[in-house]
């Protein structure tokens, strides 16, 4: 059964099965202590004692030590236990013995899955706390509910750690064991495909992103030190200055201050880097503009946020389902349509979206992906005066669009965002 060790202040550290521990952030609290000293109370059957956290002044871009002990090889980030955001009393464990999981601080644990497998890094997914990561020998390893069911997911096999992207929890990065070939790796669509963007033949031990600014990573590579990439992983940079152990197995960014980071090594104690803070400071956000789109049955007449555009022909009402020529509404919308005729097939793209549909089918083929167009078997694309009409919910919602009906005006009102 793992064992929780507390910390002062809004350090945690936990312990499981053979001693392993766990430096974290208190996401709750936002920062660590960065004046004074602090200490920690060991709960263990052996006596008490204290070991004194150094807080060095602060100097930009270069490690400074603020731990000499011999264990902190140990203290691990990310890897051996992770902790909801909006409720740090909820605390994931990876052990021999697969899950663990406690509701109440470390009060008590429960089996939460795996138990026949070796845990070696979790992760929980910042826009769904529900949805944890596991990372195994054999398998990475995903929950959608808690730790109550696990689905196994191909990909990197030993794994070392696991971080997902504050910003789009569907990037997913995997740092690799140099067992299996090292290397870190990333997903872009939630773990169906993966690809390796750096560091072959080498252990990776730790990787953590820039809350603020997600194209920030760090990772932390046995022998090698930490490296920085500011562009998603697309190209890297050392960032070992100050830092005399390059056996680096533990990274954590204070999450209220990103340009505050922390490297764990092996034997060679805890650093602290307080980096230029103009690097962790997001770019200028671009504003959201919604627009609304407006339609109404048997009108040709199309409303674009207030500017009309008619329509090849009418929206009409078939089968209990709204038909129209699609073309204005992508457009509109800032997609594109294509024809082709011999395969009377209609391939529409908007974004990061490809929708294509046949005359006649109810089928259709999102992403890749065969789905049906309506439980209504009748409801398929058709051609009526020599115009290829196509079912305006289902094109819409694959597009991500929003589209809204009012039945006593019969007006179709579609919102989406560019």
């Amino acid at each position: 059964m793992p064992r929780l060790v507390t910390v002062c202040g809004d350090l945690r550290m936990c312990t499981f099965r053979k001693g392993r521990r766990h430096l974290q952030v208190d996401p709750c609290k936002r920062h660590l202590h960065e004046h004074g000293r602090m200490f920690y109370r060991r709960q263990s059957k052996e006596p008490e004692h204290y070991l004194f956290w150094e807080v060095w002044s602060i100097q930009i871009n270069e490690w400074r030590k603020i731990l000499e002990h011999n264990w902190a090889c140990e203290l691990l980030h990310g890897r051996w236990s992770c902790c909801r955001p909006e409720n740090p009393n909820v605390i994931y464990a990876g052990t021999e013995a697969g899950v663990w999981k406690t509701t109440n601080g470390g009060s008590g644990w429960e089996q939460a899955g795996l138990a026949d497998s070796y845990v070696s890094a979790l992760a929980i997914d910042p826009a769904d706390t529900n949805t944890v990561y596991a990372g195994a020998i054999e398998h990475l390893y995903k929950s959608t509910n808690g730790g109550s069911s696990w689905t196994a997911i191909e990909g990197p096999s030993l794994i070392n750690a696991i971080a997902v992207d504050p910003k789009n929890s569907k990037n997913i990065y995997i740092g690799s064991q140099l067992w299996s070939g090292g290397g870190l790796f990333r997903s872009a669509d939630g773990g169906n495909k993966w690809v390796t963007i750096g560091f072959a033949k080498r252990s990776v031990t730790c990787v953590v992103i820039n809350p603020t600014s997600s194209s920030s990573i760090y990772v932390g590579i046995f022998d090698g030190g930490v490296y920085k990439s500011t562009n998603s992983g697309s190209s890297w940079s050392a960032i070992n200055n100050g830092l005399t152990s390059l056996d680096v197995i533990s990274l954590a960014i204070a999450p209220g201050t990103p340009q505050t980071i922390y490297a764990g090594t092996s034997s060679g104690g805890i650093f602290k880097l307080q980096i230029d803070s103009s690097e962790t400071t997001p770019p200028p956000s671009t504003p959201v503009v919604r627009k609304v789109i407006q339609l109404t049955i048997g009108n040709r007449t199309m409303r674009t946020n207030g500017k009309s555009t008619i329509l090849e022909a009418a929206p009409v009402i078939l089968n209990s389902r709204t038909f129209l020529p699609i073309r204005a509404v992508v457009e509109a919308a800032g997609g594109t349509i294509a024809w082709e005729a011999a395969a009377q097939k209609v391939t529409i793209v908007r974004k990061r979206t490809t929708l294509s549909l046949w005359i006649g089918k109810n089928t259709a083929n999102l992403n890749g992906k065969s789905v049906k167009i309506d439980t209504n078997a009748k409801v398929v694309p058709i051609i009526v005066s020599g115009r290829t009409l196509l079912p305006l919910r289902f094109v819409a919602e694959a597009l991500a669009l929003d589209v809204g009906w009012d039945s006593k005006t019969q007006v179709i009102t579609i919102t989406y965002t560019s």
